[in-house]
């Protein structure tokens, strides 16, 4: 006696998951994600998630298995990005009535200082704090502070003879502890010597480079 039956076999297309990268939140690690609709998920980092969060650079593989008992796999190479740090440069002091520039930085997608001003540098002319906000391409910031302060110009006091005898001398000094001194006389001393009536007249300069007459 004889039986007879038939079975239908289809072959399932081969599993491809594509592990991809989801937005960088900032917090140092990079979620990936399997994708869905699989059975089970093996990554290489023993987690059976169909996400994970990746805190070291590196490949990260993926094996996936559907319902069927069939497998798939993929691997993503992992970067994770730098956070980002900006710092200001530029002279902190600068002369009365005169302005000094602070410049952020370089290579950052967006620049907002607390000025309004969203260029790398700034020119400012005031006493005070000044705070710039960086983005790098990610959409990560960074925060960098700098004071200004602007120094008062220096005064200096010619003293010495005021009154010449006929055939006498006589001596001016401008004091104070300045970088440099230029007379109208050419001569670059603190004090000078005198042998004529006139008007004297020096310039002198501090070590931030403001002058006073």
């Amino acid at each position: 006696c004889t039986g007879s039956t038939a079975q239908a076999v289809t072959e399932v297309s081969e599993l491809e998951p594509q592990v991809s990268a989801l937005p960088y939140a900032c917090d140092g690690q990079i979620t990936l994600d399997a994708g869905t609709g699989f059975a089970t998920y093996q990554w290489s980092t023993g987690e059976t998630t169909s996400t994970i969060n990746a805190n070291m650079p590196g490949d990260y593989e993926v094996t996936v298995t559907d319902a069927t008992g069939c497998t798939g796999t993929d691997v993503l190479a992992v970067t994770i990005p730098d956070p980002p740090a900006v710092a200001i440069s530029g002279a902190a002091d600068f002369c009365e009535n005169t302005s000094t520039t602070f410049e952020a930085t370089p290579g950052f997608v967006t620049y907002l200082w607390s000025t309004g001003d969203d260029t790398p540098d700034i020119s400012v002319n005031a006493t005070g704090t000044y705070e710039v906000v960086v983005t790098d391409a990610f959409g990560c910031t960074a925060v960098a502070v700098v004071a200004a302060t602007e120094q008062p110009l220096p005064v200096p006091t010619i003293v010495g003879t005021v009154a010449l005898c006929p055939g006498s001398s006589g001596s001016l000094t401008a004091g104070g502890n300045f970088a440099s001194y230029n007379w109208n006389t050419t001569q670059a001393t603190p004090t000078i010597a005198i042998g004529s009536a006139g008007d004297y007249s020096v310039t002198v300069t501090d070590l931030l480079g403001c002058t006073g007459t």
